[in-house]
């Protein structure tokens, strides 16, 4: 097939064409005053979204530059949205201003090495302003705050995530699942729950949004070792109706080929998951804590039995489960409680001896963690939130504004809160423009500069929403010496405290986002040549033969 190149400014513009389109878009999401947009691919149910990762997600265009721009943008928000969950319109917005920006600066002649490297230059201070400037969650106030302004301030929506986060405690699992009820109503579950900080081992089997696995009452394979061949373990296949869970430490490239083959040809529904850990050890300490969980029977290994004993006893259960590319939770695991308190009480004896015991035996204060860590996951409870609606549209919607709002909790938790609407980014390169020491040349200098006034654009995007000026208002927020003082979008008023009015954003979130904004925008400017094909939306014919009966994992 034929490839067509395009060279320099010809090169970029076409690409940038798609980012461009792509941003507007997904900015219209952005904010308290930000719309819905209706997402139609041609069935008789589109969906309505204000959430901007759905809203990407969803552009393909048929021309091939603009579709090479618009999956930079996926790429860059994907990489922020596996890191935090959230923060896809504030990427996108960052990503492609910058790269807006540094084409503007390419075309005047500077150089493009340059470039990159001023854009680098500043977002390593900003980041260390933002590192500085951040503020820990210290109150369960503080999360309904986070909850609200994350779910577009939907109070109802904010106030069950909350409640649902504070229902669990610290170590905690928090979800939310489509009711399929008619009665608008949505509640909240709690019930026991294990979450494996490792996601699936291969996307094949992904079946609900968001790129994520989920299953009702599973069955759950537990192997003690690598599964090279999947001859070795064909009659699990054929012992269970239901859908299967594999777990394993490893999996061989033969194996993975495989199994992906028989998934997507629908011979079988299972997916593949494993134990997470940083050695050998601790992988297979977390093999036998979900084994323990599902009430499962390892098989091989070092703690396995023979696989020719295997019968559907050695099988494990849940009520639930889900696994992203990120994470995996199971969810009313159906192992044995005694089972599970005998556990937990084996290792609180390790750590009582790692404690108490001789100083040959102490243990150190990171294996502490990691042993008071498992005890935390294997006794931790899962809070499911079951959204109601009156239509699929309504719930669907509702449930990309409840997947934010969970995703900015748990990070804002762990990495702190900044001021929201775009405030705390402002004062950022504020203080960074103040205290900035000169750069090699220029050209740097001009990049580094531009790549601060990039950064005003959230807040620029929220206050002209409102029908603000946004040059007026954003230069205010910047002239006051509070770092907590910025732009009530809501109400349309300046706020002296965004953190006691509850306009809060996940500081993580803007990290990510200028970090991987920052990448794109370097690989842009640098970028002097495309090669894409000319007949762009090709594909294989329905007719030609994709697998062969010795893939078939069911062929006699």
């Amino acid at each position: 097939m034929g490839k067509i190149i395009t060279f320099n400014t010809d090169a970029r513009e076409k690409v940038l064409a798609g980012m461009i389109e792509a941003k507007k878009a997904v900015i219209s999401t952005l904010g308290p005053k930000g719309h819905t947009v209706i997402l139609n691919d041609g069935t008789r149910h589109p969906k309505v979204s204000k959430d901007g990762d759905s809203v990407l997600e969803f552009i393909d265009f048929s021309d091939p530059y603009k579709n090479t721009g618009v999956n930079f943008v996926k790429d860059c928000v994907h990489k922020v949205n596996n890191e935090c969950g959230d923060g896809s319109t504030t990427t996108t917005l960052i990503s492609v201003s910058l790269c807006e920006a540094g084409n503007e600066l390419i075309e005047r002649d500077f150089d493009s090495v340059d470039v990159k490297k001023g854009f680098q230059k500043a977002a390593e201070e900003t980041i260390s302003i933002l590192e500085k400037n951040k503020k820990e969650i210290e109150s369960e106030d503080d999360i309904y705050k986070v909850a609200i302004i994350s779910a577009n301030n939907d109070v109802e929506i904010g106030s069950k995530v909350a409640e649902a986060f504070i229902g669990v405690g610290e170590d905690g699992v928090v979800c939310a699942e489509a009711a399929h009820n008619r009665k608008g109503e949505t509640v909240i579950t709690f019930s026991s729950g294990f979450e494996i900080a490792r996601g699936y081992s291969s996307s094949c089997s992904v079946n609900s949004d968001n790129n994520t696995v989920s299953y009702k009452q599973p069955n759950y394979f537990v192997y003690g070792k690598k599964l090279e061949n999947i001859k070795e373990i064909e009659p699990i296949f054929r012992m269970t109706q239901r859908d299967l869970v594999i777990v394993a430490p490893y999996y061989s490239d033969e194996f993975l080929s495989v199994f992906v083959d028989n998934v997507q040809s629908g011979r079988i529904s299972a997916t593949l998951i494993g134990p997470c850990g940083a050695s050998r050890e601790a992988m297979e300490d977390n093999l036998v804590d979900i084994a323990k969980v599902t009430g499962a029977t390892i098989v091989e290994g070092k703690f396995g039995k023979p696989i020719d004993t295997f019968n559907l006893e050695y099988f494990g259960s849940s009520e639930s489960f889900t696994a992203t590319a990120k994470k995996v939770n199971i969810i009313g695991g159906c192992g044995k409680e005694e089972d599970i308190t005998d556990h937990i009480n084996s290792i609180k004896s390790i750590i009582e001896k790692g404690t108490n015991g001789t100083d040959e035996e102490a243990m150190s204060e990171y294996e502490l963690k990691y042993y008071n860590e498992r005890i935390a996951s294997l006794s931790g409870g899962v809070a499911v939130i079951w959204i109601g609606g009156f239509t699929d549209t309504e719930v669907k919607e509702k449930k990309d504004r409840y997947d934010d709002a969970i995703n900015a909790v748990r990070v804002s938790i762990s990495d702190g809160v900044l001021p929201g609407g775009g405030a705390g980014l402002l004062h950022a390169v504020k203080e960074v423009a103040d205290n900035h020491a000169p750069l090699e040349n220029p050209t740097q200098e001009k990049a580094f500069h531009t790549f601060l006034k990039v950064m005003e654009e959230p807040a620029r995007t929220i206050i002209a929403s409102t029908g603000k000026d946004p040059g007026y208002w954003t230069e205010k927020i910047k002239e006051s010496n509070s770092c907590s003082f910025g732009f009530n979008a809501k109400d349309e008023t300046m706020c002296d405290d965004m953190y006691q009015t509850g306009i809060i954003d996940p500081a993580k979130v803007e990290i990510m986002a200028i970090q991987y904004g920052t990448s794109l925008a370097g690989t842009f400017v640098t970028t002097d040549c495309i090669i894409t094909s000319d007949a762009f939306n090709c594909g294989v014919s329905a007719n030609d033969e994709v697998m062969d009966r010795e893939r078939d994992i069911f062929n006699d």
